[in-house]
């Protein structure tokens, strides 16, 4: 619904149980992230879901998203290797590493701060042990999200998730596919189109 210079969206979510703690997992933008690490931003503290059903489907299903964020974890832990790699190297020190293999699955620079926050992220979720970890799926559930718009660009979101909108727009602040997909989402056009626009 249009209200003004805001567009209310009720973006699709699981559930999900893990060591008797409910979280709810993106069901929309998880595979929508250009870097496997921002995928972890979209987990939220259960919170500020509607009654409603929304009529947006979500993009994958509940396994799938745990999958995505299974692999975000293995992603970061290979670039820490390739990174560690490549401080030896820096120093002269030949190592027994096989990093040739390492390079073929990381394929972007990114902030090795970035790479911590994801992996703080799923061992407080999942455990120490996350690719062994049971995840129960619950359920879907919808969670209005409103794009504030001005002059036809997104300037912020609200929810009353309070994490999922603040990550909403860090992400659309420093990652472009998500951005594009935000814009689709809740313009009905997306950042390429609007800039052809102009």
């Amino acid at each position: 619904m249009l209200f003004g210079s805001k567009k209310q969206v009720l973006v699709p979510c699981y559930r999900i149980r893990i060591a008797g703690k409910e979280y709810l997992v993106d069901a929309y933008f998880m595979d929508k992230t250009l870097l496997p690490p921002r995928r972890t931003l979209l987990i939220y503290p259960v919170g500020g879901e509607s009654s409603e059903k929304g009529n947006i489907e979500p993009a994958y299903e509940g396994r799938d998203a745990i999958e995505l964020l299974l692999d975000a974890y293995k992603w970061c832990l290979d670039k820490k290797k390739l990174i560690a790699v490549r401080a030896v190297k820096r120093i002269g020190v030949q190592l027994f590493w096989p990093a040739g293999r390492l390079k073929d699955t990381v394929y972007y620079d990114v902030d090795e701060k970035e790479i911590n926050g994801a992996l703080y992220i799923i061992l407080n979720t999942f455990g120490e042990k996350p690719l062994k970890t049971k995840v129960e799926i619950l359920g879907k559930t919808y969670v209005p999200v409103t794009a504030k718009i001005k002059s036809g660009e997104i300037k912020g979101f609200s929810s009353k998730n309070m994490l999922l909108h603040k990550n909403y727009m860090y992400l659309y602040r420093i990652d472009e596919v998500f951005r594009d997909n935000a814009d689709k989402l809740f313009l009905g056009k997306s950042s390429t189109e609007k800039r052809v626009e102009q």
